[in-house]
């Protein structure tokens, strides 16, 4: 099978022009997919496949692979896992992928984010991935609520979030984010208000909310809601950083005021 090398930028020796010019000394973002979950939750609409001993080292195969493809003129500086559920690969599946992904950066980048679900938190993943150079562990709490945990077909308790929070803090991580969700079927504004001010308690550096469904509905939604929502956060230390709508999906990004960018 014939293989084709993907180039960033112009071609070599050949100076840029048009956008390529307009970014030339501009990072580049990696985002890798790692596609396996231990079962499906309601909300999600990204790609997944339950994991296999096979099914993993063909996934690790594959993205070597494809990275041997692509050829940066420009740094990589911003990395970031999502999935799926990255952290149910065993820790030396992480340190292979990591591996692999620092080979093609050709470097440690500057922020490097991984999504973990709280369940999927151990003391040993967290080693690898703090020996890598990741710089941000981003736990998908979705909501501290047990009854909204189980509507949304998340596998991990209340109380799971409350440890995995520690273990990440105490593995010392630069940077914890923490990603709610609201405006979910049964969550009144108290319940949304609840989450938020527990999300605040445990003092993230970031924190980041969606809400699934229509974006009419969530439009009516912020705009009636937003008020509320600013000045909850704003109270407690965070400021909405930007608001976006995009197809069925409403984002809400939130920074503490003494953190760096995002």
């Amino acid at each position: 099978m014939a293989t084709h090398e993907i180039t960033f930028g112009p071609p070599a020796g050949e100076p840029a022009v048009g956008l390529d010019a307009a970014f030339s000394d501009s990072p580049l973002g990696l985002y890798v997919h790692v596609p396996f979950c231990a079962s499906t939750c309601d909300f999600c609409a990204f790609y997944q496949t339950t994991p296999t001993r096979a099914g993993v080292e063909a996934y690790l195969a594959n993205v070597r692979r494809e990275l041997a493809l692509v050829s940066w003129r420009r740094p990589v500086d911003t990395v970031f896992w999502g999935g799926g559920t990255p952290g149910l690969l065993a820790p030396e599946d992480l340190r292979e992928l990591g591996e692999t992904v620092l080979a093609a950066c050709r470097g440690t980048p500057a922020e490097w984010t991984v999504e973990l679900a709280p369940a999927s938190v151990t003391d040993a993943r967290l080693t690898v991935l703090r020996e890598l150079g990741v710089t941000r562990v981003s736990l998908g709490v979705q909501s501290f609520d047990p009854g909204l945990l189980d509507a949304l077909g998340r596998q991990h308790t209340r109380e799971q979030v409350f440890r995995a929070y520690e273990r990440v803090r105490s593995a010392g991580f630069a940077s914890v984010n923490l990603d709610l969700m609201f405006a979910l079927p049964g969550q009144d504004e108290a319940a949304w208000l609840a989450d938020m001010r527990q999300a605040v308690e445990l003092a993230p550096d970031f924190a980041d909310a969606v809400a699934p469904g229509g974006s009419v509905l969530l439009a009516g939604l912020l705009s009636a809601q937003e008020a509320t929502v600013r000045s909850a956060y704003t109270r407690a230390g965070f400021h909405l950083r930007a608001r976006m709508v995009r197809g069925n999906w409403s984002i809400l990004w939130l920074r503490r005021r003494t953190s760096g960018r995002r």
